[in-house]
């Protein structure tokens, strides 16, 4: 989910997680290490998570160009394909 800070995103996900009884998994948690520094490992965590769960989608933004760009791939890209270039 994307939104502004304190928006209620993770409430919202967390209650849609339990509802449709699936995982819940805040990136935050992954990205983030100690004095929020990011971790060397998320990307790694990341291939793992998705292996655990394929079929349910991940999408990490960290800047306002990579929510740009993945706005507009999503009504550039094809159903069913990824836009590497995004």
């Amino acid at each position: 989910m994307a939104g502004a800070v304190a928006s209620g995103k993770s409430t919202l996900a967390r209650l849609l997680a339990a509802d449709w009884e699936l995982p819940y998994t805040e990136l935050d948690a992954l990205y983030h290490g100690p004095q929020w520094q990011p971790r060397p490992t998320f990307r790694d965590d990341i291939v793992a998570l998705a292996e655990q769960r394929p079929g349910l989608p991940i999408v990490w933004l960290s800047s306002e160009r990579e929510v740009k760009a993945w706005a507009k791939s999503l009504s550039a890209t094809p159903p069913g394909t990824v836009d590497e270039e995004a």
